[in-house]
């Protein structure tokens, strides 16, 4: 991070991350088998998902007598309102298996297996398990003459439902309701015929014996009264028949769901679940006798492992309680409790029902865990001081293209992060992630119906303001970008399913087949999903940035959804939110969210704003303007520039559309590269001018030495108002100057310097994929070729070798220093490799990775142009790792250093790398990095070790308070946070200086004036 002065809003994210079942873990085969991007910090290296195997979830539906009842204020029967809620989930279940029981007199069958709902029944089938399990809803749901009948048999079918999930033998699911057991009461004809076996596909070892007439047509036929299953092998050894598990992976999440709408009465199973659990019957107290062993056995079930599979597996028992209260509600509280769910849910009509269903399925693969990868926007209300809230960017993984975000707004006070005015406790815990007690500026505890936002991403933040909002402006632009330069009005999209409406979103542009009225209706429905206001998405990459008028302040940020939205920085509420056209294609993948799918970018990359501020009070006043910029990062190529002079009105500026062939963008990779806004003069003629690098190769994700590019090797200088290219310089085609080194992709943001502080830029600084770290200089009054002169400086990476094989990702933080009255530009920059935070060299199997490295080049042509760009190697530079400096002998290493034209801090931890840039104030440097952790339990949640590193810019040693020689380890802290840590910033208020990693300050309050040394300014 340079050491400069912005003179208006600044533009960090603190990113807090709420996850499910997530794991650090490291092995890797090849890089094939990762995610390519840092998202793989959320996922499990062993399955390459968040959650791993899909959720086990049986449904045990209640079809005794009374779910044919009616009810007032509902229509149709218990049992109908039950069939047309799960006809519903049933149709919109994604990712998770799913089986179905139901209460037979006594237990239950298995009626269908748990299964993968997206599935086919069996390989080569072209029969789906969804409606396999729709036909049985639609049909074995009910009895005769569609009625239901029975009694409540509810420790008996969980007992049942807990064999099939252990594999054990079939009990209930044998014969049509009496198994020779304890009881005899079940054996009448009535009962028998609308009671069921349990599935063929469920078991082993077991053969169905039937009589008579009795067949798969009519199994409702007094003929098959009598069918049983059967050992279909005594011999064999084994006692048939025996259910076959579902649990078939170590970290899978198992459930079972019982729906019930009465107290339970028949209890057949005690017995059994005494031996099972190897407890006496005195153990099995209960109200009553229907209730016997019900709450030992769901304890038993939630807390001892079910499965020969690694590790411990457990089944969680979630309860339902339908047009049921009493003592019926209150034993299923309990069973839920003794189940490891907290408390059972409650419904009475099918929307009810439907709600339950749909959070029991959100939520059955789900631990709540928050990790953080934070960082922090800032605004600043004059030239030396920042106001004192912060904004925190949160987002959820998920194991679908379509992650949930949210943004949410705190305070700085007395050194502590804090929820609101008055408050004396952090709002951020010991573990570096947000209080359950904590909540943001802009929820109240009256909007809120879950209370205390704390690190929750769905509660609190803009999106509870957004949820509360009466409408909502979403805008787009279609048709060409020809009229470049000259602001252009959005369309506003409108909040209907008429195809009349919103006609230029077309079926085409919204990538949705078309097929007639379906097609039309798919359309409708879609658009009104786009505009719907119970959603933000993951802001992931792209910082927050603040812009002050003379009567608000606006909070702009971009999301994944591919949405930029602009909100109102004090009450929270969302201004307008605009889409690229180029985005809506990808809406329809993110509204059907298939699981498994991976996760798609939209508007991803940072915020840069221009304030034309002619008084120079960093406000946006009568007669100035604004202008806003943003990339795509892994969501595409463009750049988008919005006029957002009236944060009521924004105009599309322009477009510059990367990597179209034959274009002056023709070069542009992936739009990482965050702009830069300067001022340069060209020719005779003064231009404000954004600066941006060419951008990312994708293909360096899987590149394990250096790899030459063949796209993204580039600077170009474009106009801030038109977007014209004015100078670029490259290896690509088109390019106004060659530089033959440029052979690498370039995602970082280029650092602009107007050291003599005459307005305008005359240097710029940037690293690149292939570890070299360029100059540029400026000759302003100058055009053409002739403008921009430059060159490596630096190289920190060699040809052939893995370990060798150093990237700079992030932007070089530049500093001024003087020693022996040589006036020096300190450059640090930091490697690791950012696609792949996980790689470790340390894992058998593992693809060798590079040793990182974190460097500080002297630069001493600071006012001057040099003669030619010498490049630097490291033998150039001092090795400081083992702080001899300090440690060693002080007058010889002394010497050494001053040597060198730089010093160098090797990371010799496996795989600790550094994925951010550094922040310089007075002389000492801040940077983060992050250390894998190998997991040894591959399922729960094994963060890796962030840490802060302060340095002297001068010789690397360590500083800080202490009277006694600080060794080489006291140059690091590691930080609470387990996540990749960002950029240290710096923010002072009321006069006083704090260092933030993320929400953890990492230095005492210092008073402003007695630290402050500033060294050069940069126009933003």
């Amino acid at each position: 991070m340079t050491d400069v002065m912005e003179t208006s809003g600044g533009g960090r994210v603190i990113r807090i991350v709420q996850t499910t079942v997530i794991s650090l873990l490291v092995f890797f085969s090849a890089l094939q088998t990762a995610h390519a991007d840092d998202t793989e910090v959320f996922f499990s290296a062993r399955s390459g998902t968040i959650n791993h195997s899909k959720a086990n979830v049986m449904l045990i539906l209640d079809t005794s007598s009374s779910m044919t009842n009616t009810d007032s204020g509902q229509n149709g029967t218990r049992i109908e309102r039950m069939k047309t809620a799960l006809d519903e989930i049933l149709r919109n279940a994604r990712g998770v298996n799913i089986g179905l029981m139901r209460f037979n007199a006594p237990g239950g069958p298995v009626l269908y297996p748990v299964s993968d709902i997206d599935g086919v029944v069996e390989e080569g089938s072209s029969v789906f398990v969804r409606d396999v399990l729709l036909d049985i809803v639609a049909e074995d749901m009910e009895a005769a003459g569609g009625q239901s009948w029975g009694s409540t048999p509810i420790v008996d079918v969980l007992y049942e439902a807990g064999q099939y999930f252990r594999g054990g033998p079939v009990r209930y699911g044998k014969n049509r309701g009496y198994d020779g057991g304890p009881s005899s009461g079940y054996k009448t004809a009535q009962k028998r015929q609308f009671n069921r076996l349990s599935h063929p596909k469920s078991y082993t070892h077991g053969t169905v014996v039937r009589t008579g007439a009795c067949n798969d047509g009519d199994l409702n036929a007094l003929s098959c009264i009598s069918e049983k299953i059967i050992d279909d092998d005594p011999t064999d050894g084994v006692s048939g028949p025996v259910y076959i598990s579902p649990m078939t992976d170590e970290c899978q999440a198992n459930h079972i769901v019982l729906l019930s709408d009465g107290e339970a009465t028949v209890n057949d199973s005690s017995p059994y679940v005494i031996d099972l659990l190897d407890i006496s019957e005195s153990e099995c107290n209960s109200r009553t006798s229907g209730e016997k062993c019900g709450l030992n056995l769901a304890e038993f079930l939630s807390h001892e492992d079910q499965s020969d599979l690694p590790d411990d597996q457990t089944i969680t028992v979630r309860t339902i309680g339908f047009n049921l209260d009493g003592d019926g509600q209150v034993f299923l509280n309990k069973m839920a409790s003794k189940g490891g769910s907290g408390a059972a849910e409650e419904a009475n009509s099918a929307a009810d029902l439907l709600a339950v269903f749909e959070k029991v399925l959100d939520n059955v693969d789900e631990t709540e865990s928050t990790f953080a990868t934070p960082g922090v926007a800032v605004s600043s209300y004059n030239r030396l001081n920042h106001a004192d809230d912060l904004y925190f960017s949160l987002f959820k993984p998920e194991n679908t293209p379509l992650w949930g975000g949210n943004l949410k707004k705190y305070k700085l006070s007395d050194g502590k992060v804090i929820s609101k005015e008055g408050d004396t406790v952090s709002a951020v815990g010991s573990d570096g992630y947000f209080t359950d007690s904590s909540q943001d500026y802009w929820s109240t505890l009256s909007r809120s119906s879950d209370g205390y936002d704390g690190s929750k991403v769905g509660v609190g933040g803009v999106l509870e303001s957004l949820k509360e909002a009466s409408s909502r402006k979403v805008l787009t632009y279609l048709g060409s970008y020809a009229k470049n330069g000259f602001a252009q009005s959005f369309i506003e999209i409108e909040d209907s399913d008429k195809v009349e409406d919103n006609s230029g979103l077309t079926k085409e542009v919204l990538n949705v087949l078309d097929e007639g009225d379906k097609g039309d209706k798919a359309r409708g429905e879609l658009i009104q999903w786009i505009v719907d206001k119970t959603r933000v998405a993951d802001p992931l990459h792209s910082s927050p940035h603040i812009v002050s008028y003379t009567d608000e302040s606006i909070v702009y940020f971009g999301d994944n959804q591919g949405f930029l939205h602009a909100v109102d920085s004090e009450s929270g509420e969302e201004v307008f939110a605009f889409m690229p056209q180029e985005l809506l294609a990808n809406q329809t993948i993110l509204k059907n969210g298939v699981p498994g799918e991976e996760h798609l970018y939209g508007l991803d990359g940072g915020v840069t704003t221009w304030i034309n501020d002619l008084d120079g009070d960093g406000l946006v006043s009568a007669g100035e303007s604004a202008y806003l910029y943003i990339g795509m990062r892994r969501g595409g190529k463009n750049y988008y520039a919005l006029d957002v002079t009236d944060a009521d009105n924004p105009k599309l500026q322009w477009v510059i559309e990367g990597g179209k062939s034959g274009s002056d963008f023709s070069e542009l990779g992936q739009s990482w590269s965050q702009p830069t806004k300067a001022r340069v003069i060209i020719g005779s003629e003064v231009k404000d001018v954004l600066i941006f690098a060419a951008g990312y190769d994708e293909d360096q994700d899987d590149a394990l030495v250096r790899t030459a590019d063949t796209e993204g090797r580039g600077i170009f200088m474009v106009d801030a108002l038109t977007g014209a290219k004015l100078w670029s310089g490259g290896t690509g085609l088109g390019m106004d100057d060659s530089f033959g080194d440029m052979k690498y992709s370039i995602p970082s943001r280029v650092v602009a310097l107007d050291l003599n502080a005459d307005g305008y830029t005359e240097k710029m600084y940037v690293g690149d994929m292939g570890g070299q770290l360029w100059r540029f200089d400026i000759a302003n009054g100058k055009s053409g070729a002739g403008l921009v002169d430059g060159g490596v400086v630096f190289t920190a990476s060699v040809d052939g070798n893995a370990a060798e094989n150093r990237r700079f990702y992030h932007e070089p933080d530049l500093s001024l220093y003087r020693k022996n009255r040589e006036q020096i530009l300190a450059i640090k920059i930091g490697s690791g490799f950012q696609a792949h935070p996980l790689l470790k060299n340390g894992t058998e199997g593992s693809p060798q990775t590079s040793t990182d490295r974190f460097y500080m080049i002297k630069d001493t042509n600071v006012r001057n142009v040099p003669v030619s760009y010498v490049n630097l190697v490291e033998s150039n530079l001092y090795d400081a790792t083992d702080n001899l400096i300090v440690e060693g002998d002080a007058t010889n290493e002394q010497l050494k250093l001053d040597g060198q034209k730089g010093w160098y801090i090797t990371l010799n931890r496996d795989g600790e790398k550094v994925l951010a840039s550094s922040l310089t104030v007075n002389n000492e440097v801040y940077f983060t990095t992050f250390e894998p952790s190998l997991s040894v339990e591959p399922c729960e949640p094994v963060p890796g070790v962030a840490r802060v590193y302060q340095v002297s810019v001068v010789d690397a040693s360590p500083v800080g308070e202490s009277m006694d020689e600080l060794t080489a380890i006291d140059r690091e802290t590691v930080l609470d946070t387990g996540f990749i840590a960002p950029t240290p910033i710096r923010i002072v208020v009321d006069g006083k200086e704090l260092i933030l990693a993320g929400p953890e300050i990492i230095s005492e309050p210092a008073v402003f004036a007695k630290k402050y040394t500033k060294t050069f300014w940069q126009e933003q």
